[in-house]
């Protein structure tokens, strides 16, 4: 009964901190998040028939049209992401042509139209001032804070456990510890690349790194390899990004180059402790009947051999779940859980050079930002957003799909970013002139 009520009031409190109206980006941290939304509607006892991602749509939806019809203008979006954007939603469709499963490749086709497109746009509507994005890395914090104190209250297995399959993910998510890891990994980076960096008091900085280290334990816990290996991946990379050269001479931003290995002293730390699900599952990886290693390797297998098969266009949107195969009590793979291998082999070459292109670009463009603001204050905000991006792509090689909603959300924040900080410089010109 107490597990129960508190599964509830979680859940209830999830939905409420993304959807207060008067701030849509509150909103619009929760749709990007990969929410297994059905099971909240049985947590909660919504009927089946009342979609919360898409009542979350419409009214992001709704909000943006106010907002362009408030300003009587829209915000500037780069023409090389509109048109690599849609010539990948044309291949796309074209695909379903030639899809040996028409019916989910409509649904994936559908779901990236409306839901992932909005994700990728609206973020040049949503994020004009940097206080609005504050508030949305903001609530990735409460949410992660509200779920790391719940799932350590549930406590799903010891901390000690000696036999992994003892394990059972079963906390306020349900089984869902891909999004647990993925907010937890999301709020870390927003505070030790943002955050922590504004003009805060000590004992402001002093509960976000107590938060921080909530998190990474939060992380470490949950028992998901990818989320964790992808997370301390891009504080490595970020570690190194800290270093600039300038002709022979080296020099580095000493917050983040501090703040990054301490992230990294702790996870170590972490790993020999609290972090042993993952250690244990990792090494079950050369355990050459383990289903985990045969299912994946003989699916990414699969969708090799469709792309060489069909290199230029692949099989189809949606057409990898006919080839994938089914192993005894585990639900059949739809896609390759690799959202490269996804695109080469369902929407080839061609679609697979469009989207490094959309990949490529935004992360270029996040350099350009990173190094032009590397001596002003507006710095963390390129820096948080690249790792933003790549957490999010890395998990993306492991799980998720096509249509990932933070990951094309990122991609847009990539470019909108840099409307921000033009925007809140030329306010800053205003005042000091």
């Amino acid at each position: 009964m107490v597990n129960n009520f508190i599964d509830r009031c979680s859940f209830l409190i999830f939905i409420i901190s993304g959807s207060i109206i008067v701030l849509p980006e509150l909103s619009f941290a929760v749709f990007i998040t990969p929410t297994n939304f059905v099971k909240i509607n049985s947590y909660l006892s919504i009927p089946d028939s009342i979609n919360i991602k898409m009542a979350m749509f419409l009214y992001l939806l709704m909000t943006i049209i106010i907002l362009v019809v408030k300003r009587e203008q829209i915000p500037i979006i780069p023409k090389r992401l509109i048109i690599a954007y849609m010539s990948f939603l044309v291949v796309m469709i074209w695909s379903l042509l030639w899809t040996p499963d028409l019916q989910y490749g409509l649904l994936k086709s559908l779901e990236f139209v409306f839901l992932t497109s909005l994700a990728c746009f609206a973020p040049f509507f949503l994020f004009r001032e940097e206080k609005v994005f504050n508030r949305f890395i903001m609530t990735l914090v409460v949410i992660s804070a509200f779920l790391s104190v719940f799932v350590f209250i549930a406590k799903p297995y010891s901390f000690l456990e000696a036999d992994i399959e003892a394990v059972k993910f079963d906390t306020v998510l349900g089984g869902n510890y891909i999004l647990m890891q993925y907010v937890t990994g999301m709020a870390s980076l927003g505070i030790i690349y943002h955050l922590f960096y504004k003009e805060n008091s000590r004992i402001v900085r002093t509960i976000y790194f107590v938060l921080t280290l909530i998190f990474l334990a939060t992380l470490m816990y949950s028992s998901g390899k990818s989320s964790i290996i992808s997370f301390f991946l891009t504080v490595l990379f970020m570690f190194f990004m800290s270093v600039k050269r300038n002709g022979a001479v080296l020099s580095f931003k000493r917050k983040y180059f501090r703040i990054g290995f301490i992230v990294l002293l702790v996870g170590a730390v972490f790993m020999m402790s609290i972090g042993w699900v993952f250690v244990t599952r990792t090494k079950a990886l050369s355990t050459p009947d383990y289903y985990g290693r045969v299912e994946r390797l003989s699916n990414a297998k699969i969708a090799l051999d469709l792309f060489l098969e069909n290199p230029l266009r692949g099989v189809g949107i949606g057409g990898f779940n006919m080839y994938s195969i089914q192993m005894e009590d585990i639900e059949k793979f739809k896609y390759p859980h690799n959202i490269l291998l996804e695109v080469m082999s369902e929407l080839g070459m061609v679609g697979l050079a469009l989207f490094l292109f959309i990949l490529g670009s935004a992360l270029k463009n996040l350099l350009y930002l990173k190094r032009k603001y590397w001596h002003s204050h507006f710095d963390t905000l390129p820096n948080v957003v690249i790792s933003f991006l790549l957490f999010t792509f890395l998990m993306a090689m492991t799980s998720g799909n096509i249509t990932n909603l933070a990951l094309f959300a990122l991609m847009g924040m990539a470019y909108s970013v840099e409307n921000l900080i033009k925007k809140e410089s030329r306010e800053i010109e205003c005042v000091s002139g």
